[in-house]
């Protein structure tokens, strides 16, 4: 400083260990603070991945569910439609074999000659009678097979088309009757 043309110097001694030492003491933290927060961050990211691998995981076994819901849901439509068809398909069978055994012994008594006009007329209408259930059987199979198929095509296809709401209802509960059947329900189109 200078005062008049004198010359001054000022001195100040002041103890900064304090000082130093809190501002060692601060940068400490804030290298704890860091590692802190990089350790959390770490953790962090490893939770992540870790719950980004149980949704992984939960996921699949979510499609693994669905998959097998559909598979028992495709197993009960299947035993439906065998259970529906083997009736018919059962009543053709039986009615065939009942008319082969009466088409051998007609054969064999027709070959001894020992058949009377009560018997041939007996085995003509038996013959009427078992062609028109076989037939009958055999076209409530088609009919459920076509119904069925029907159905299936419905349920995989955008498209539109016409269609005769009692007829497709029709088809719905042929398909529906199997399960209906073991169940306290019942089933009316109106």
């Amino acid at each position: 400083l200078e005062d008049g043309g004198r010359r001054f110097a000022v001195w100040i001694l002041r103890d900064v260990t304090g000082q130093r030492a809190a501002e060692r003491r601060i940068r400490e933290l804030n290298s704890e603070l860091e590692e802190r927060v990089r350790q959390r961050t770490s953790n962090l990211e490893r939770a992540n991945a870790e719950l980004e691998e149980t949704l992984r995981q939960l996921e699949r076994a979510h499609e693994s569910l669905v998959r097998s819901e559909k598979l028992a849901a495709l197993g009960a439509l299947v035993a439906g439609i065998a259970h529906e068809l083997n009736t018919p398909i059962g009543n053709c069978v039986t009615v065939a074999s009942a008319l082969r055994d009466q088409t051998v012994e007609f054969d064999a008594r027709a070959g001894a000659a020992q058949m009377r006009r009560s018997e041939l007329a007996g085995f003509t209408s038996s013959a009427r009678d078992a062609a028109e259930l076989l037939l009958r059987n055999l076209a409530r199979a088609h009919e459920l097979i076509a119904s069925f198929k029907q159905v299936s095509v419905d349920q995989t296809s955008e498209k539109r088309r016409p269609f005769d709401l009692r007829k497709v209802l029709d088809e719905v509960a042929t398909t529906l009757r199997a399960g209906l059947r073991k169940s306290p329900y019942t089933l009316r189109v109106d």
